[in-house]
């Protein structure tokens, strides 16, 4: 079940968004910063895409057991990752599509631009014997620049958030 904490969480990003859009939207580091993590993204994007995880995630989630977009691993998305999506352009839903899915998983995926570790990272094991060694070797290489980048981008973002409220 989605945690009362998730919600609260995704209220704080909204808030911070609405208090805090047209300052950040002055900061330089920001757009250079944006445009790392969606080139990264856009990368692991290309990569599941061209090795059919894309299509095989995305018809688990609607159809399968959808072991990674189980009901609850929202709950793992902290403020500022659902702060980035909406800067991104990629507000978090508030009311789930599938029932008993993740809150963020719709009918053609996951809803959200910026991702979680655990979901990025999980690879159910079917998945991993259609891919084979060296292609999920390069997939996870490919994820894990996303994931550094990402991880820059909240530490950036969260200490800007600490400085303006100080």
């Amino acid at each position: 079940m989605t945690s009362r904490g998730m919600h609260q969480d995704l209220k704080a990003a909204q808030r911070l968004f609405l208090l805090y859009a047209p300052r950040l939207g002055q900061e330089a580091w920001l757009d250079e910063s944006l445009d790392r993590y969606r080139h990264a993204i856009g990368q692991t994007g290309e990569m599941m895409y061209v090795l059919g995880v894309a299509a095989a995630c995305g018809q688990c989630a609607l159809k399968g057991a959808g072991s990674c977009c189980f009901l609850g691993v929202e709950n793992n998305y902290g403020t500022v990752l659902l702060l980035i999506n909406i800067i991104l352009g990629y507000p978090p839903p508030e009311i789930g599509e599938i029932k008993g899915k993740c809150l963020f998983v719709g009918k053609h995926g996951c809803k959200l631009l910026a991702r979680h570790y655990y979901c990025q990272r999980f690879l159910c094991d079917d998945l991993k014997a259609a891919l084979g060694e060296a292609a999920g070797q390069r997939l996870t290489e490919t994820v894990a620049q996303e994931l550094v980048v990402g991880w820059e981008m909240e530490q950036a973002i969260s200490q800007w958030l600490r400085q303006v409220k100080e």
